[in-house]
């Protein structure tokens, strides 16, 4: 990558490129450390107290249940389903199968 001579952010971004690369890729690793690093000094057991509540917390929200809608007054029209498609004739056959078809009625 080219640089003009006095364009700083040009040249601050270049050089920082590296450690913006690095933490994208390795971002969970130095949470990790930094995890192992703090229980060191708070202790096993305010680690695994953490763990427990953060993990709680997960089993909550991912197994909470699903509010109902609230029913609204719909008009009859807006009730009703939209009406289905039609499927094209030839959806369901091959192009041997429709290539035949035409040879025998045209017998």
């Amino acid at each position: 990558m080219s640089c003009p001579l006095l364009d700083f952010g040009c040249h601050v971004g270049g050089f920082l490129a590296p450690v913006q690369a690095f933490w994208a890729t390795w971002w969970w690793l130095g949470l990790f450390d930094l995890g192992l690093i703090l229980g060191a000094f708070m202790g096993p057991r305010i680690v695994i107290a953490l763990n427990t509540i953060g993990f709680g917390w997960w089993l909550y929200d991912r197994f909470k249940p699903i509010p109902e809608p609230i029913e609204t007054d719909l008009s009859p029209r807006d009730r009703e389903p939209a009406p289905k498609r039609p499927k094209p004739i030839l959806a369901d056959t091959s192009i041997f199968e429709d290539f035949m078809t035409r040879l025998r009625k045209k017998k």
